[in-house]
């Protein structure tokens, strides 16, 4: 995501005194006109109902004068290549001038041409920012008062201990649906209020798993009154209701496939937490881990763990 065009976007008057929520709305509406190489046979087909073409063809007959014959020549085999042909190029610019300095077409006919190089699409399509949510627009609007306080060279990255996740996965059973997993101790950012925090872990396959299956770690958010579906924000066996609810409320942190070697041990780092959220950290979440490997998980409690540490920004 291109987080300064964003910000540098919220900076705009028109943003101001919007809510985060009609900031995003707003932005999501913008749109831009971006110029692109055209599909040649579309500019064959304008060139024919405009009559420039029938004007290329007379100027290209034999015993014609040059250089509207050469030039008129030089644009039908440009229309012919079957390759978008590109209308900012200076090469053809200046063939079109030439058009229409020798009569080939008029300067009318030329813009209206021009015009197909030009499309309209989403401002966060065009600036490499996707879809924004409500989280991307409050982290903005936080690093815009951030740099009104201080300079940005005097704010650094900092990064907190590293926290152990209790979820006591070792044995755990394999599902083939994917739904009875163990669900994790809480990550709580209402104290610490992290601007992100990284997860890591290993989960460690049993005795003769089968191949090509996976483990799967998720996370569920606390909604600031209730924990959704099965989930009590405690570390405990959970078999979520449907692979629909699991979809609605799990947001996918690690997806990792198995092969059929025994007792091997697989890794996950550094996965940002907002990220998964869609820019936004929860106050508090649990990890979801489940597996359909065929076999239960190792059962030495050391062979697994869980990590998360906090990010947050601090001023020289």
């Amino acid at each position: 995501m291109n987080e300064q065009a964003l910000i540098d976007e919220l900076k705009k008057p028109e943003y101001q005194g919007l809510s985060d929520q009609d900031a995003a709305d707003a932005i999501n509406a913008k749109t831009v006109v971006m110029r692109s190489p055209v599909d040649s046979g579309r500019l064959m087909d304008a060139c024919m109902a405009a009559g420039i073409w029938a004007a290329f063809e007379a100027a290209n007959q034999p015993g014609s004068s040059d250089p509207p014959a050469s030039l008129a020549r030089t644009m039908m085999e440009r229309l012919k290549q079957p390759r978008p042909l590109n209308l900012d190029n200076p090469a053809v610019q200046q063939n079109l001038a030439e058009c229409i300095q020798h009569g080939l077409i008029t300067q009318e006919q030329q813009q209206q041409l021009d015009t197909m190089a030009n499309a309209v699409v989403r401002w966060v399509d065009a600036d490499g920012i996707g879809e924004c949510g409500i989280g991307f627009i409050i982290n903005a609007r936080k690093a815009i008062a951030w740099a009104c306080i201080m300079p940005p060279s005097n704010i650094n990255t900092n990064y907190s201990s590293q926290e152990t996740i209790t979820a006591a996965v070792a044995s755990l059973a394999s599902d083939t649906n994917l739904l009875a997993g163990l669900e994790s101790s809480i990550i709580n950012n209402t104290t610490t209020a992290y601007d992100d925090r990284l997860l890591s872990g290993k989960i460690t396959t049993g005795t003769s798993p089968t191949a090509s299956r996976q483990i799967e770690v998720w996370a569920v958010a606390w909604d600031g009154a209730n924990w959704p579906d099965v989930f009590d924000g405690t570390s405990s066996a959970e078999t979520i209701t449907s692979s629909d609810i699991k979809n609605a409320i799990c947001k996918p942190i690690a997806i990792l496939s198995t092969n059929n070697t025994s007792d091997r041990t697989y890794w996950f780092t550094g996965v940002s937490l907002k990220a998964a959220f869609g820019g936004t950290m929860p106050e508090k979440c649990v990890l979801f881990i489940v597996h359909n490997t065929g076999v239960a998980l190792n059962a030495t409690a050391g062979n697994h763990a869980f990590y998360a540490t906090g990010v947050y920004p601090q001023a020289q």
